[in-house]
């Protein structure tokens, strides 16, 4: 058996950008395929889930929601800044995250709703979740309002801005 080819500096801070790289690209995979899903399953969810308003909470029919819609209605009751405080690492306040994460939204194209709010949030989470060396969620964010190109997607952004914060750090 031969002995296992000990690598340089050079060589080992390249293959750990190049793994960097491919975790940044699975993460914008990731934030693509999570916001193209949740799409669908909010078309799904309006047309499979309404129900009329003459049902009242004291029907005895059983609920035709599922267990995970119901615990998604309880998050989509709070003001999603609400959850962004608790989720983001610091708990920033509203007034902190606000005006970005909406001037963020808009320069994207995204429509600046509740659920897309949480779904931007999610992201940001995860990339936090993700990163080696302590990026935080507002780090990402406000790398992505101050220097962020609007010719990407908004999670491919993301996932640049996460990498390039890793790297400085």
């Amino acid at each position: 058996m031969t002995d296992p080819k000990q690598l340089t500096p050079e060589e080992k801070q390249k293959a750990n950008k190049g793994c960097l790289t491919i975790l940044v690209v699975a993460a914008v995979i990731l934030g693509i395929w999570y916001f193209t899903k949740s799409e669908d399953k909010k078309e799904e969810s309006t047309t499979q889930y309404v129900q009329p308003e003459s049902s009242s909470s004291t029907s005895t029919a059983p609920s035709t929601q599922s267990p995970s819609s119901s615990s998604t209605s309880s998050i989509a009751d709070k003001d999603p800044y609400e959850v962004i405080h608790i989720a983001f690492e610091g708990f920033p306040d509203k007034e902190e995250v606000q005006p970005m994460l909406e001037a963020v939204m808009k320069r994207y194209g995204m429509t600046v709703t509740n659920d897309n709010i949480i779904k931007v949030g999610n992201m940001l989470v995860t990339l936090r979740q993700d990163s080696k060396v302590g990026v935080t969620e507002m780090e990402i964010l406000k790398h992505i309002y101050q220097k962020g190109s609007s010719s990407i997607t908004l999670p491919e952004q993301a996932g640049v801005s996460s990498v390039l914060l890793e790297q400085s750090k």
